[in-house]
């Protein structure tokens, strides 16, 4: 396991293939983080503490440069970040947390059940983001919390993919959707100007 924090902006970590990795890098921005194929490997960039009071302060890093293998249940951890740029291998049950993530860019690859989840920070916004899933089945977005704005989400051809928006503004959220059977979109405002462009199947 790796941490770092509070360090100089700009460093580079390569980790070889060995399951379960972790890497934790708090306010530090423009790492560059890349882990092998193992399976279970872990990315922290971000970290959030409760407040006397009940409130929560998120300490992030931004512009960095994420990319995992293709071993299963990877996991980033990027709340509150902009401008990171993370990519999935191929493996099953990769999920990527961005909540209150702005200007993102997140690809995952062709593994069944992805998730893309911005729910663990409540009320904060999560706009002008690039979302990509590959062509596994049963891939997931879930930014039920806070405005979602001006996000562009593709999925591919598996099936079963979901997508569940809900909070107090949705405006102007590109989805796709490929060819498989059963995918799902939810999008449910707190304001009538809410709207998905375009919903294709």
């Amino acid at each position: 396991m790796v941490t770092v924090a509070d360090a100089n902006s700009g460093i580079t970590f390569i980790l070889g293939k060995g399951a379960g990795d972790a890497v934790s890098v708090i306010d530090n921005q423009s790492d560059t983080i890349t882990l092998g194929n193992g399976v279970s490997d872990s990315v922290v960039v971000s970290s959030s503490t409760t407040n006397f009071d009940g409130s929560e302060t998120t300490i992030s890093s931004a512009h960095d440069a994420i990319s995992l293998g293709n071993g299963a249940h990877d996991t980033v951890t990027a709340d509150g970040d902009s401008y990171d740029t993370i990519t999935f291998g191929n493996g099953a049950g990769d999920t990527a947390s961005t909540s209150g993530g702005q200007n993102e860019t997140v690809t995952f690859g062709n593994g069944a059940g992805d998730t893309l989840d911005a729910m663990s920070n409540a009320g904060a916004p999560f706009s002008n983001n690039a979302i990509t899933f590959g062509n596994g089945d049963g891939d997931t977005v879930n930014a039920s919390n806070g405005e979602a704005d001006n996000n562009i989400i593709h999925f591919g051809s598996g099936a079963g993919d979901v997508v569940s928006l809900a909070g107090s503004e949705l405006v102007s959220n590109a989805i796709t959707l490929g060819n498989g059977a059963g995918d799902m979109v939810s999008s449910l405002g707190g304001q009538p100007k809410a709207m998905l462009l375009p919903l294709r199947f």
